[in-house]
């Protein structure tokens, strides 16, 4: 399913939950006024929301201390997910959780279209 227009004609949380009830599963990128977001949705829902690059994520994951470097190459390369590493890791888990707050509401307020 593709999907894509203008948020000020249907709001992000109506796009997330078509999408989550559909069982659908990808990526919703939003974008404003020099402003990026993205919105992951899996099976069970949202994710993952965030405003940063995958740079940005991955440095500050290791930077943290909250994951190897070699475990962020192996996201990259297909050998692990994100999802892997927060699994045995409560800090990651609480981390991406403040992201995903934090982005959903940055692209709420920010946001004006969607695909």
């Amino acid at each position: 399913m593709t999907l894509s227009g203008k948020l000020g004609f249907v709001p992000i949380d109506e796009i997330l939950r078509l999408l989550t009830r559909a069982n659908q599963q990808g990526a919703v990128e939003v974008t404003g006024d020099g402003f990026r977001g993205r919105v992951f949705v899996g099976k069970g829902g949202i994710d993952l929301a965030t405003t940063a690059t995958d740079d940005l994520l991955q440095r500050h994951l290791i930077n943290s201390g909250f994951a190897a470097a070699d475990s962020v190459r192996r996201i990259d390369s297909g050998g692990t997910t994100l999802a892997a590493i927060a699994e045995s890791n409560q800090e990651v888990i609480e981390l991406i959780r403040e992201m995903t707050v934090e982005s959903l509401y940055q692209i709420s307020m920010r946001g004006d279209e969607f695909s």
